[in-house]
């Protein structure tokens, strides 16, 4: 992903991992940061410099906003091999003063699954 800060466009970024659960079996994803941007938004940093962002579940960035901390229900399993898209975007309200450089953050998914 990435953010001009003179037009405060983000361009979105897309990650995905693959799960697969016994057939029936309720399962949900949890990411969670040690980076709490507050409220939906992620922290991405360099430094002291910080760069918000959002996360979804989707590909354009537009359903299903993941919150730090919070299950995402992912329903029942079918027993295959399915898709987690995860789209990350800098957030653009309000406007970010940020310098030109790379912001890291670590989220991690933690699968759940009652069988």
């Amino acid at each position: 992903m990435s953010y001009n800060e003179l037009d405060n466009v983000g361009t979105l970024g897309l990650s995905s991992f693959t799960w697969a659960c016994t057939n029936g079996a309720a399962a949900s994803v949890t990411p969670t940061s040690t980076n709490n941007g507050g409220g939906s938004n992620w922290k991405a940093t360099n430094g002291g410099a910080n760069l918000l962002y959002l996360l979804y579940n989707d590909t354009a960035c537009t359903a299903n906003q993941l919150k730090n901390g919070t299950a995402d229900a992912l329903g029942n399993a079918t027993g295959s091999t399915t898709t987690y898209n995860i789209c990350g975007i800098p957030s653009t309200s309000p406007a970010q003063t940020v310098a030109v450089n790379s912001y890291t953050d670590t989220v991690t998914f933690t699968f759940n699954y009652n069988p």
